[in-house]
């Protein structure tokens, strides 16, 4: 048992060009009549926060998608590109036309209702802008993180301007924009200065990338590894594409996952994201010391988190360092009472020290507190000790006597 099979904080995959999108570089004029969209106020940013996590707990797809409007980060990844007033407004249109039909929002709330979570960890300010850091976490226990940046536009409206998304060290634009810039080069098009080529690797393959995102809009992730590798080199080690690959294996096997990020690592020895990866990297390849190492590095980085705390509690367990563990995993389930991957460390720790009333005392608080149910201890591995002490019969007759009432 584990506290999730993988840790990662990608949440965005965005199409990006797909749909002809790349045809379409330029520069966005939005007119004298809209104007630009103003920073949100703490208290605005606060509003959103709150009206985003009732949406998506009621599984309102209309106004999750009002509220993360992906419309403006499309826009904003080509906002200097050049062109004719005819181009901009075609590529206005396109970009809108991508930002709807983008499966972000309907992925979010069919995880959501199929046992998953989003929730609001806190409002804070980066370079001088309030931003709401959402927590995503998969029934599997998967994690990912949202960082939003709102802005008030001039319809009055409140929406996002940008995400920035810690698994890519880099705001959405960011990833978008990576990708334009390649196909631009190759169509004659981009902002002042952006030198064209006569290579057209990326407009020659535009299928492939396409087929990729298609892939994994449908999870169907080895069909999408499968059409990465096809891809030539020029692509597969673009950074934004290579990063679609690493989220691709994560969520379909861990040797898979392993190859990725090595490889990654290879690419980009120095890349921000390698650290963010090194936590699901060391805690597959079980190097506890090194897990640690690399979820302690994160915290601070998000401002703490009850699923990290736990993540460390269990590798300082698998560690042998069962205090540390304890103490870790109590204070996350102190933060977060609910949250039931808080409670696993917590059984993690008995069940290596071969604790069993305390892994039955724990299973008993979880259950209550989470309305999680066990299922057969029996097929699980890490209760094989358990299952032949006197407790795990006390555990099935609470259980049964429980679910009863």
């Amino acid at each position: 048992m584990r506290t999730g099979r993988a840790f990662v904080l990608v949440a965005v995959v965005g199409c990006a060009l797909a749909g002809g999108c790349a045809k379409l570089l330029s520069k966005i004029q939005l007119g004298a009549e809209s104007g630009p969209p103003v920073p949100a106020t703490e208290q605005e940013c606060l509003q959103f926060a709150a009206d985003l996590q009732k949406a998506v707990d009621a599984g309102d797809q209309a106004r999750t998608s009002q509220l993360i409007g992906l419309a403006e980060p499309y826009k904003a990844a080509v906002a200097d590109f050049e062109g004719t007033a005819k181009y901009r407004e075609s590529l206005m249109k396109s970009c809108e036309r991508n930002a709807a039909t983008d499966p972000f929002v309907p992925m979010l709330l069919a995880k959501v209702r199929n046992g998953g979570q989003l929730k609001l960890l806190r409002v804070h300010t980066v370079d001088g802008r309030p931003r709401a850091l959402f927590r995503t976490l998969r029934a599997d226990g998967v994690v990912g993180y949202l960082d939003f940046i709102p802005a008030r536009f001039p319809d009055g409206r409140i929406g996002i301007e940008d995400v920035y998304v810690p698994a890519s060290t880099e705001l959405f634009t960011q990833s978008l924009r990576r990708i334009n810039l390649a196909f631009a080069a190759e169509e004659g098009h981009g902002p002042p200065g952006h030198p064209a080529t006569t290579d057209r690797t990326w407009t020659t393959n535009e299928g492939k990338w396409t087929a990729m995102l298609q892939a994994m809009d449908a999870e169907k992730w080895g069909e999408a590894i499968t059409v990465y590798k096809s891809m030539p080199e020029k692509m597969r080690t673009n950074r934004t594409v290579f990063l679609h690959v690493v989220q691709a294996a994560l969520l379909w096997s861990d040797a898979e996952y392993i190859r990725a990020v090595e490889a990654f690592r290879r690419e980009f020895p120095d890349d921000p994201a390698v650290k963010v990866h090194n936590v699901t990297y060391f805690r597959m390849t079980r190097q506890h010391a090194a897990a640690v190492d690399a979820i302690q590095h994160l915290e601070p980085v998000l401002g703490g988190d009850p699923c990290l705390r736990a993540m460390r509690a269990e590798e300082m367990a698998r560690g042998w360092r069962f205090q540390e563990a304890r103490t870790a995993a109590e204070r996350a389930i102190e933060d977060e009472p609910t949250l039931k991957w808080a409670y696993l460390s917590r059984i993690v720790v008995s069940l290596l020290e071969t604790n069993h009333p305390d892994t039955l005392a724990w299973m008993k608080k979880m259950s209550e507190a989470t309305g999680y149910e066990i299922s057969d201890l029996r097929k699980d591995r890490d209760f094989d000790v358990f299952v032949r002490s006197p407790q795990y019969g006390e555990w099935v007759a609470w259980a049964a006597a429980h679910k009863k009432q």
